[in-house]
């Protein structure tokens, strides 16, 4: 019997060797979790394809958990990383509606701040 609290372990663990640090990195993932609180999940997802290295290595892990646990269908374009699927499939409305669903952006955001738990503690 399966759990979100496995799925969430289960998920973090396999993510973890993506997210070991380079020499003169800082620790992004410390601090992912305040990023999105403060700023919300969109604009940290955009700040970190921008940023790369372990920020958008922290995007990734989070997006292929959401996607993985059905919170949101992420279908990449050619050349096109996990973090910035899931930045377009939050932002963009879905067919024939003209705004994107809040209720799905709230739902991974609560989502994604609590794989970060996980994360965070397996990843160290």
């Amino acid at each position: 019997m399966q759990n979100l609290a496995l799925v969430r372990a289960r998920n973090a663990l396999a993510a973890r060797v993506s997210l070991q640090r380079q020499e003169g990195e800082g620790d992004a993932l410390a601090g992912y979790a305040s990023l999105i609180l403060n700023n919300g999940l969109l604009p940290t997802l955009a700040y970190s394809i921008q940023k790369q290295k372990q920020h958008l290595a922290v995007a990734n892990a989070i997006a292929g958990h959401l996607h993985i646990l059905g919170c949101i269908r992420l279908e990449p374009k050619k050349d096109e990383n996990q973090a910035s699927a899931l930045l377009r499939a939050l932002a963009e409305p879905a067919q024939g509606q003209t705004f994107a669903d809040a209720a799905v952006l709230q739902r991974c955001t609560g989502e994604g701040l609590l794989y970060l738990n996980y994360l965070h503690r397996l990843a160290t």
